[in-house]
Formats: structure tokens, C-alpha cells, sequence
């Protein structure tokens, strides 16, 4: 009998409810309610975990970046997927204030994992020096690639030509790139 190694994949959702507008506010019909892991909105919605209209930027990455920082680099992939109506928020999630175009306010998601992939990156290498006499044996490789999914075709956002060119989805099966031709950026 053959040993299988068997493969423990998890996808975790997480959902945050944007502050509402005061149009939508007299709009709405029905109470909206949550609690750590449930919405409420005529029917009870269960999720991993939900954050309310008041969560930061900070509160997201608590919830879910330090665990993408973790696996990283257990020697896991990661992936982030936002999902929403137009203006539900995405980019203020991902990128911070003014979709990320204010450097000062670099407050997402994706900025905060990043700082802490390096700054991890720093210290296990620092540690290494010190108990190697001043010799470097730990070696870290990071890429990233930046897709959008925008009615139903792929973008790849970090393609060379500074424009977003368009991807192809790979469906059926389990291929090892589901998105072919994409992109991957070697960060240093």
C-alpha cells in the first residue's frame, strides 16, 4: 500500500462591513447585526470572522495578516482575495487611505504584511549572523504577483509595461498556475 501525503488546505473568509452612508441607511429595510463571526441581515450569514463598521485597517491585519506572515514562511503560499461592489472598500482595505496613493498612509493589509515579511526577514538573518560568527546561512526568496478580477477577466497589475494586461484563467482540474503568463515579482 502506497503512502499518500496528504495536503491540509484552508480558506478562511473573513468579512468587513463598511461604515454605511447615510443614503444607505434610509435605504435599508432590515437591521443589520454581527457579532465576531456572524452577520445578520434577515437570515443569519456565519463566517471565520467579521469585523464591524468601525474595524481599522490595523484590526484586518491582526485578524488576517499576522496568519498570512506565519504560513509565508512556514514555507506556505498565501493569496488575498477582496471581493465587493464598486467603492464597498477593497483598495482602502488592501492599500490604505486614497487607495494607497498617500505613502504616509500606507495602512492596508497589503503594506502591513509586507513590512512584516522584511522586517522578519531582518531579524532571522541578524539572528543567523550572530550565531554563525558574522556568516549568513538563512536565504529568503520573496515574490509577489497583483491580479484583479474585474467582470470576470483576470489583470495582471505589476505587468513590466506599467499597464494591466490581461491574463488568462486556466479552468477544470488542479493546475499548478491557474492563471497563466502572470507576472511574479522578485522583492528584496
Amino acid at each position: 500500500m502506497m503512502n499518500k501525503k496528504v495536503t491540509q488546505e484552508a480558506i478562511r473568509v473573513c468579512v468587513r462591513i463598511r461604515p454605511e452612508t447615510s443614503k444607505c441607511k434610509s435605504e435599508r429595510k432590515s437591521a443589520i447585526t454581527s457579532t465576531a463571526t456572524t452577520i445578520t441581515i434577515d437570515k443569519e450569514y456565519t463566517f471565520d470572522a467579521v469585523l464591524d463598521e468601525n474595524s481599522t485597517n490595523d484590526d484586518l491585519y491582526e485578524k488576517i495578516g499576522r496568519t498570512i506572515v506565519t504560513n509565508c514562511f512556514d514555507g506556505k503560499n498565501a493569496c488575498i482575495f477582496a471581493h465587493g461592489l464598486t467603492g464597498s472598500g477593497k483598495t482602502h482595505s488592501m492599500l490604505g487611505a486614497e487607495g494607497g496613493n498617500i505613502k504616509s498612509r500606507l495602512n492596508g493589509v497589503i503594506p502591513q504584511i509586507a513590512r512584516s515579511i522584511f522586517a522578519t526577514i531582518a531579524e532571522q538573518e541578524e539572528s543567523a549572523r550572530l550565531c554563525n560568527n558574522g556568516n549568513n546561512v538563512v536565504e529568503h526568496r520573496v515574490t509577489t504577483s497583483y491580479v484583479e478580477v474585474y467582470l470576470g477577466k483576470a489583470y495582471d497589475l505589476l505587468h513590466k509595461s506599467g499597464k494591466r494586461k490581461k491574463l488568462t484563467i486556466v479552468e477544470g482540474g488542479i493546475p499548478k498556475e491557474a492563471v497563466k503568463n502572470i507576472f511574479k515579482q522578485r522583492l528584496d
